[in-house]
């Protein structure tokens, strides 16, 4: 029975994908608040120190124009840096596909922040959308929003990272399986197969 902190977590995120399109490619955007200053949540999602607490400690040069990686996950390069309200990079997780990663800040009426994550690509993306039942991998819309929601706990001073930087929120008992299926539902609403096809074009 999923407790009423993970009810909370799952609902205080806006799930959104766009269908596979030949001229934009196709997307997963994330939109949380968090009660904390924009100062503050910017600085935990470029601060290596910080980002081990809810990510994974990066590896290389985190300038513009710098490259970097996450061991074991994805790498790739710093294209646009503008502190403390945009950052953009390209992500590499696999064979090269031009993916990019944005994360965009806004203060909010009541001192917090918004956050908001979009992953985009040329193709392929939504099909990664998901979990792989059969290979046990989760899909990159329950890693990036397992990463967004224990941000939350680490802003708070309620997490801390294990020798890994993974938080505790990780091992929630069925929070990775409650978030998969709040993905596979957006993917529904939107009309996309979650093997890629778009069932709404056809």
């Amino acid at each position: 029975m999923a407790s009423s902190t993970d009810v909370d977590a799952l609902a205080g995120t806006r799930r959104e994908v766009s269908a596979p399109d030949e001229a934009t490619g196709e997307a997963l955007t994330l939109r949380r608040r968090y009660a904390a200053h924009v100062s503050d949540v910017w600085d935990a999602c470029t601060d290596p120190d910080r980002l081990a607490c809810f990510f994974q400690r990066p590896e290389g040069d985190l300038r513009v124009g710098g490259r970097f990686a996450f061991p074991g996950s994805g790498h790739g390069e710093v294209l646009r840096c503008a502190p403390p309200w945009l950052l953009v990079v390209s992500w590499v997780y696999g064979e090269p596909g031009g993916e990019r990663v944005e994360l965009r800040l806004a203060p909010d009426e009541d001192g917090g922040t918004l956050l908001e994550l979009r992953h985009s690509a040329p193709d392929g993306l939504l099909e990664r959308v998901p979990d792989d039942p059969e290979s046990g991998a989760r899909g990159i819309g329950t890693e990036w929003e397992l990463s967004l929601i224990a941000l939350a706990a680490c802003l708070d001073g309620d997490a801390e990272a294990d020798s890994t930087g993974v938080t505790s929120v990780f091992a929630t008992a069925g929070l990775a399986g409650r978030v998969s299926r709040a993905w596979s539902a957006t993917l529904a609403a939107a009309g996309v197969d979650a093997t890629g096809a778009d069932d709404a074009g056809r």
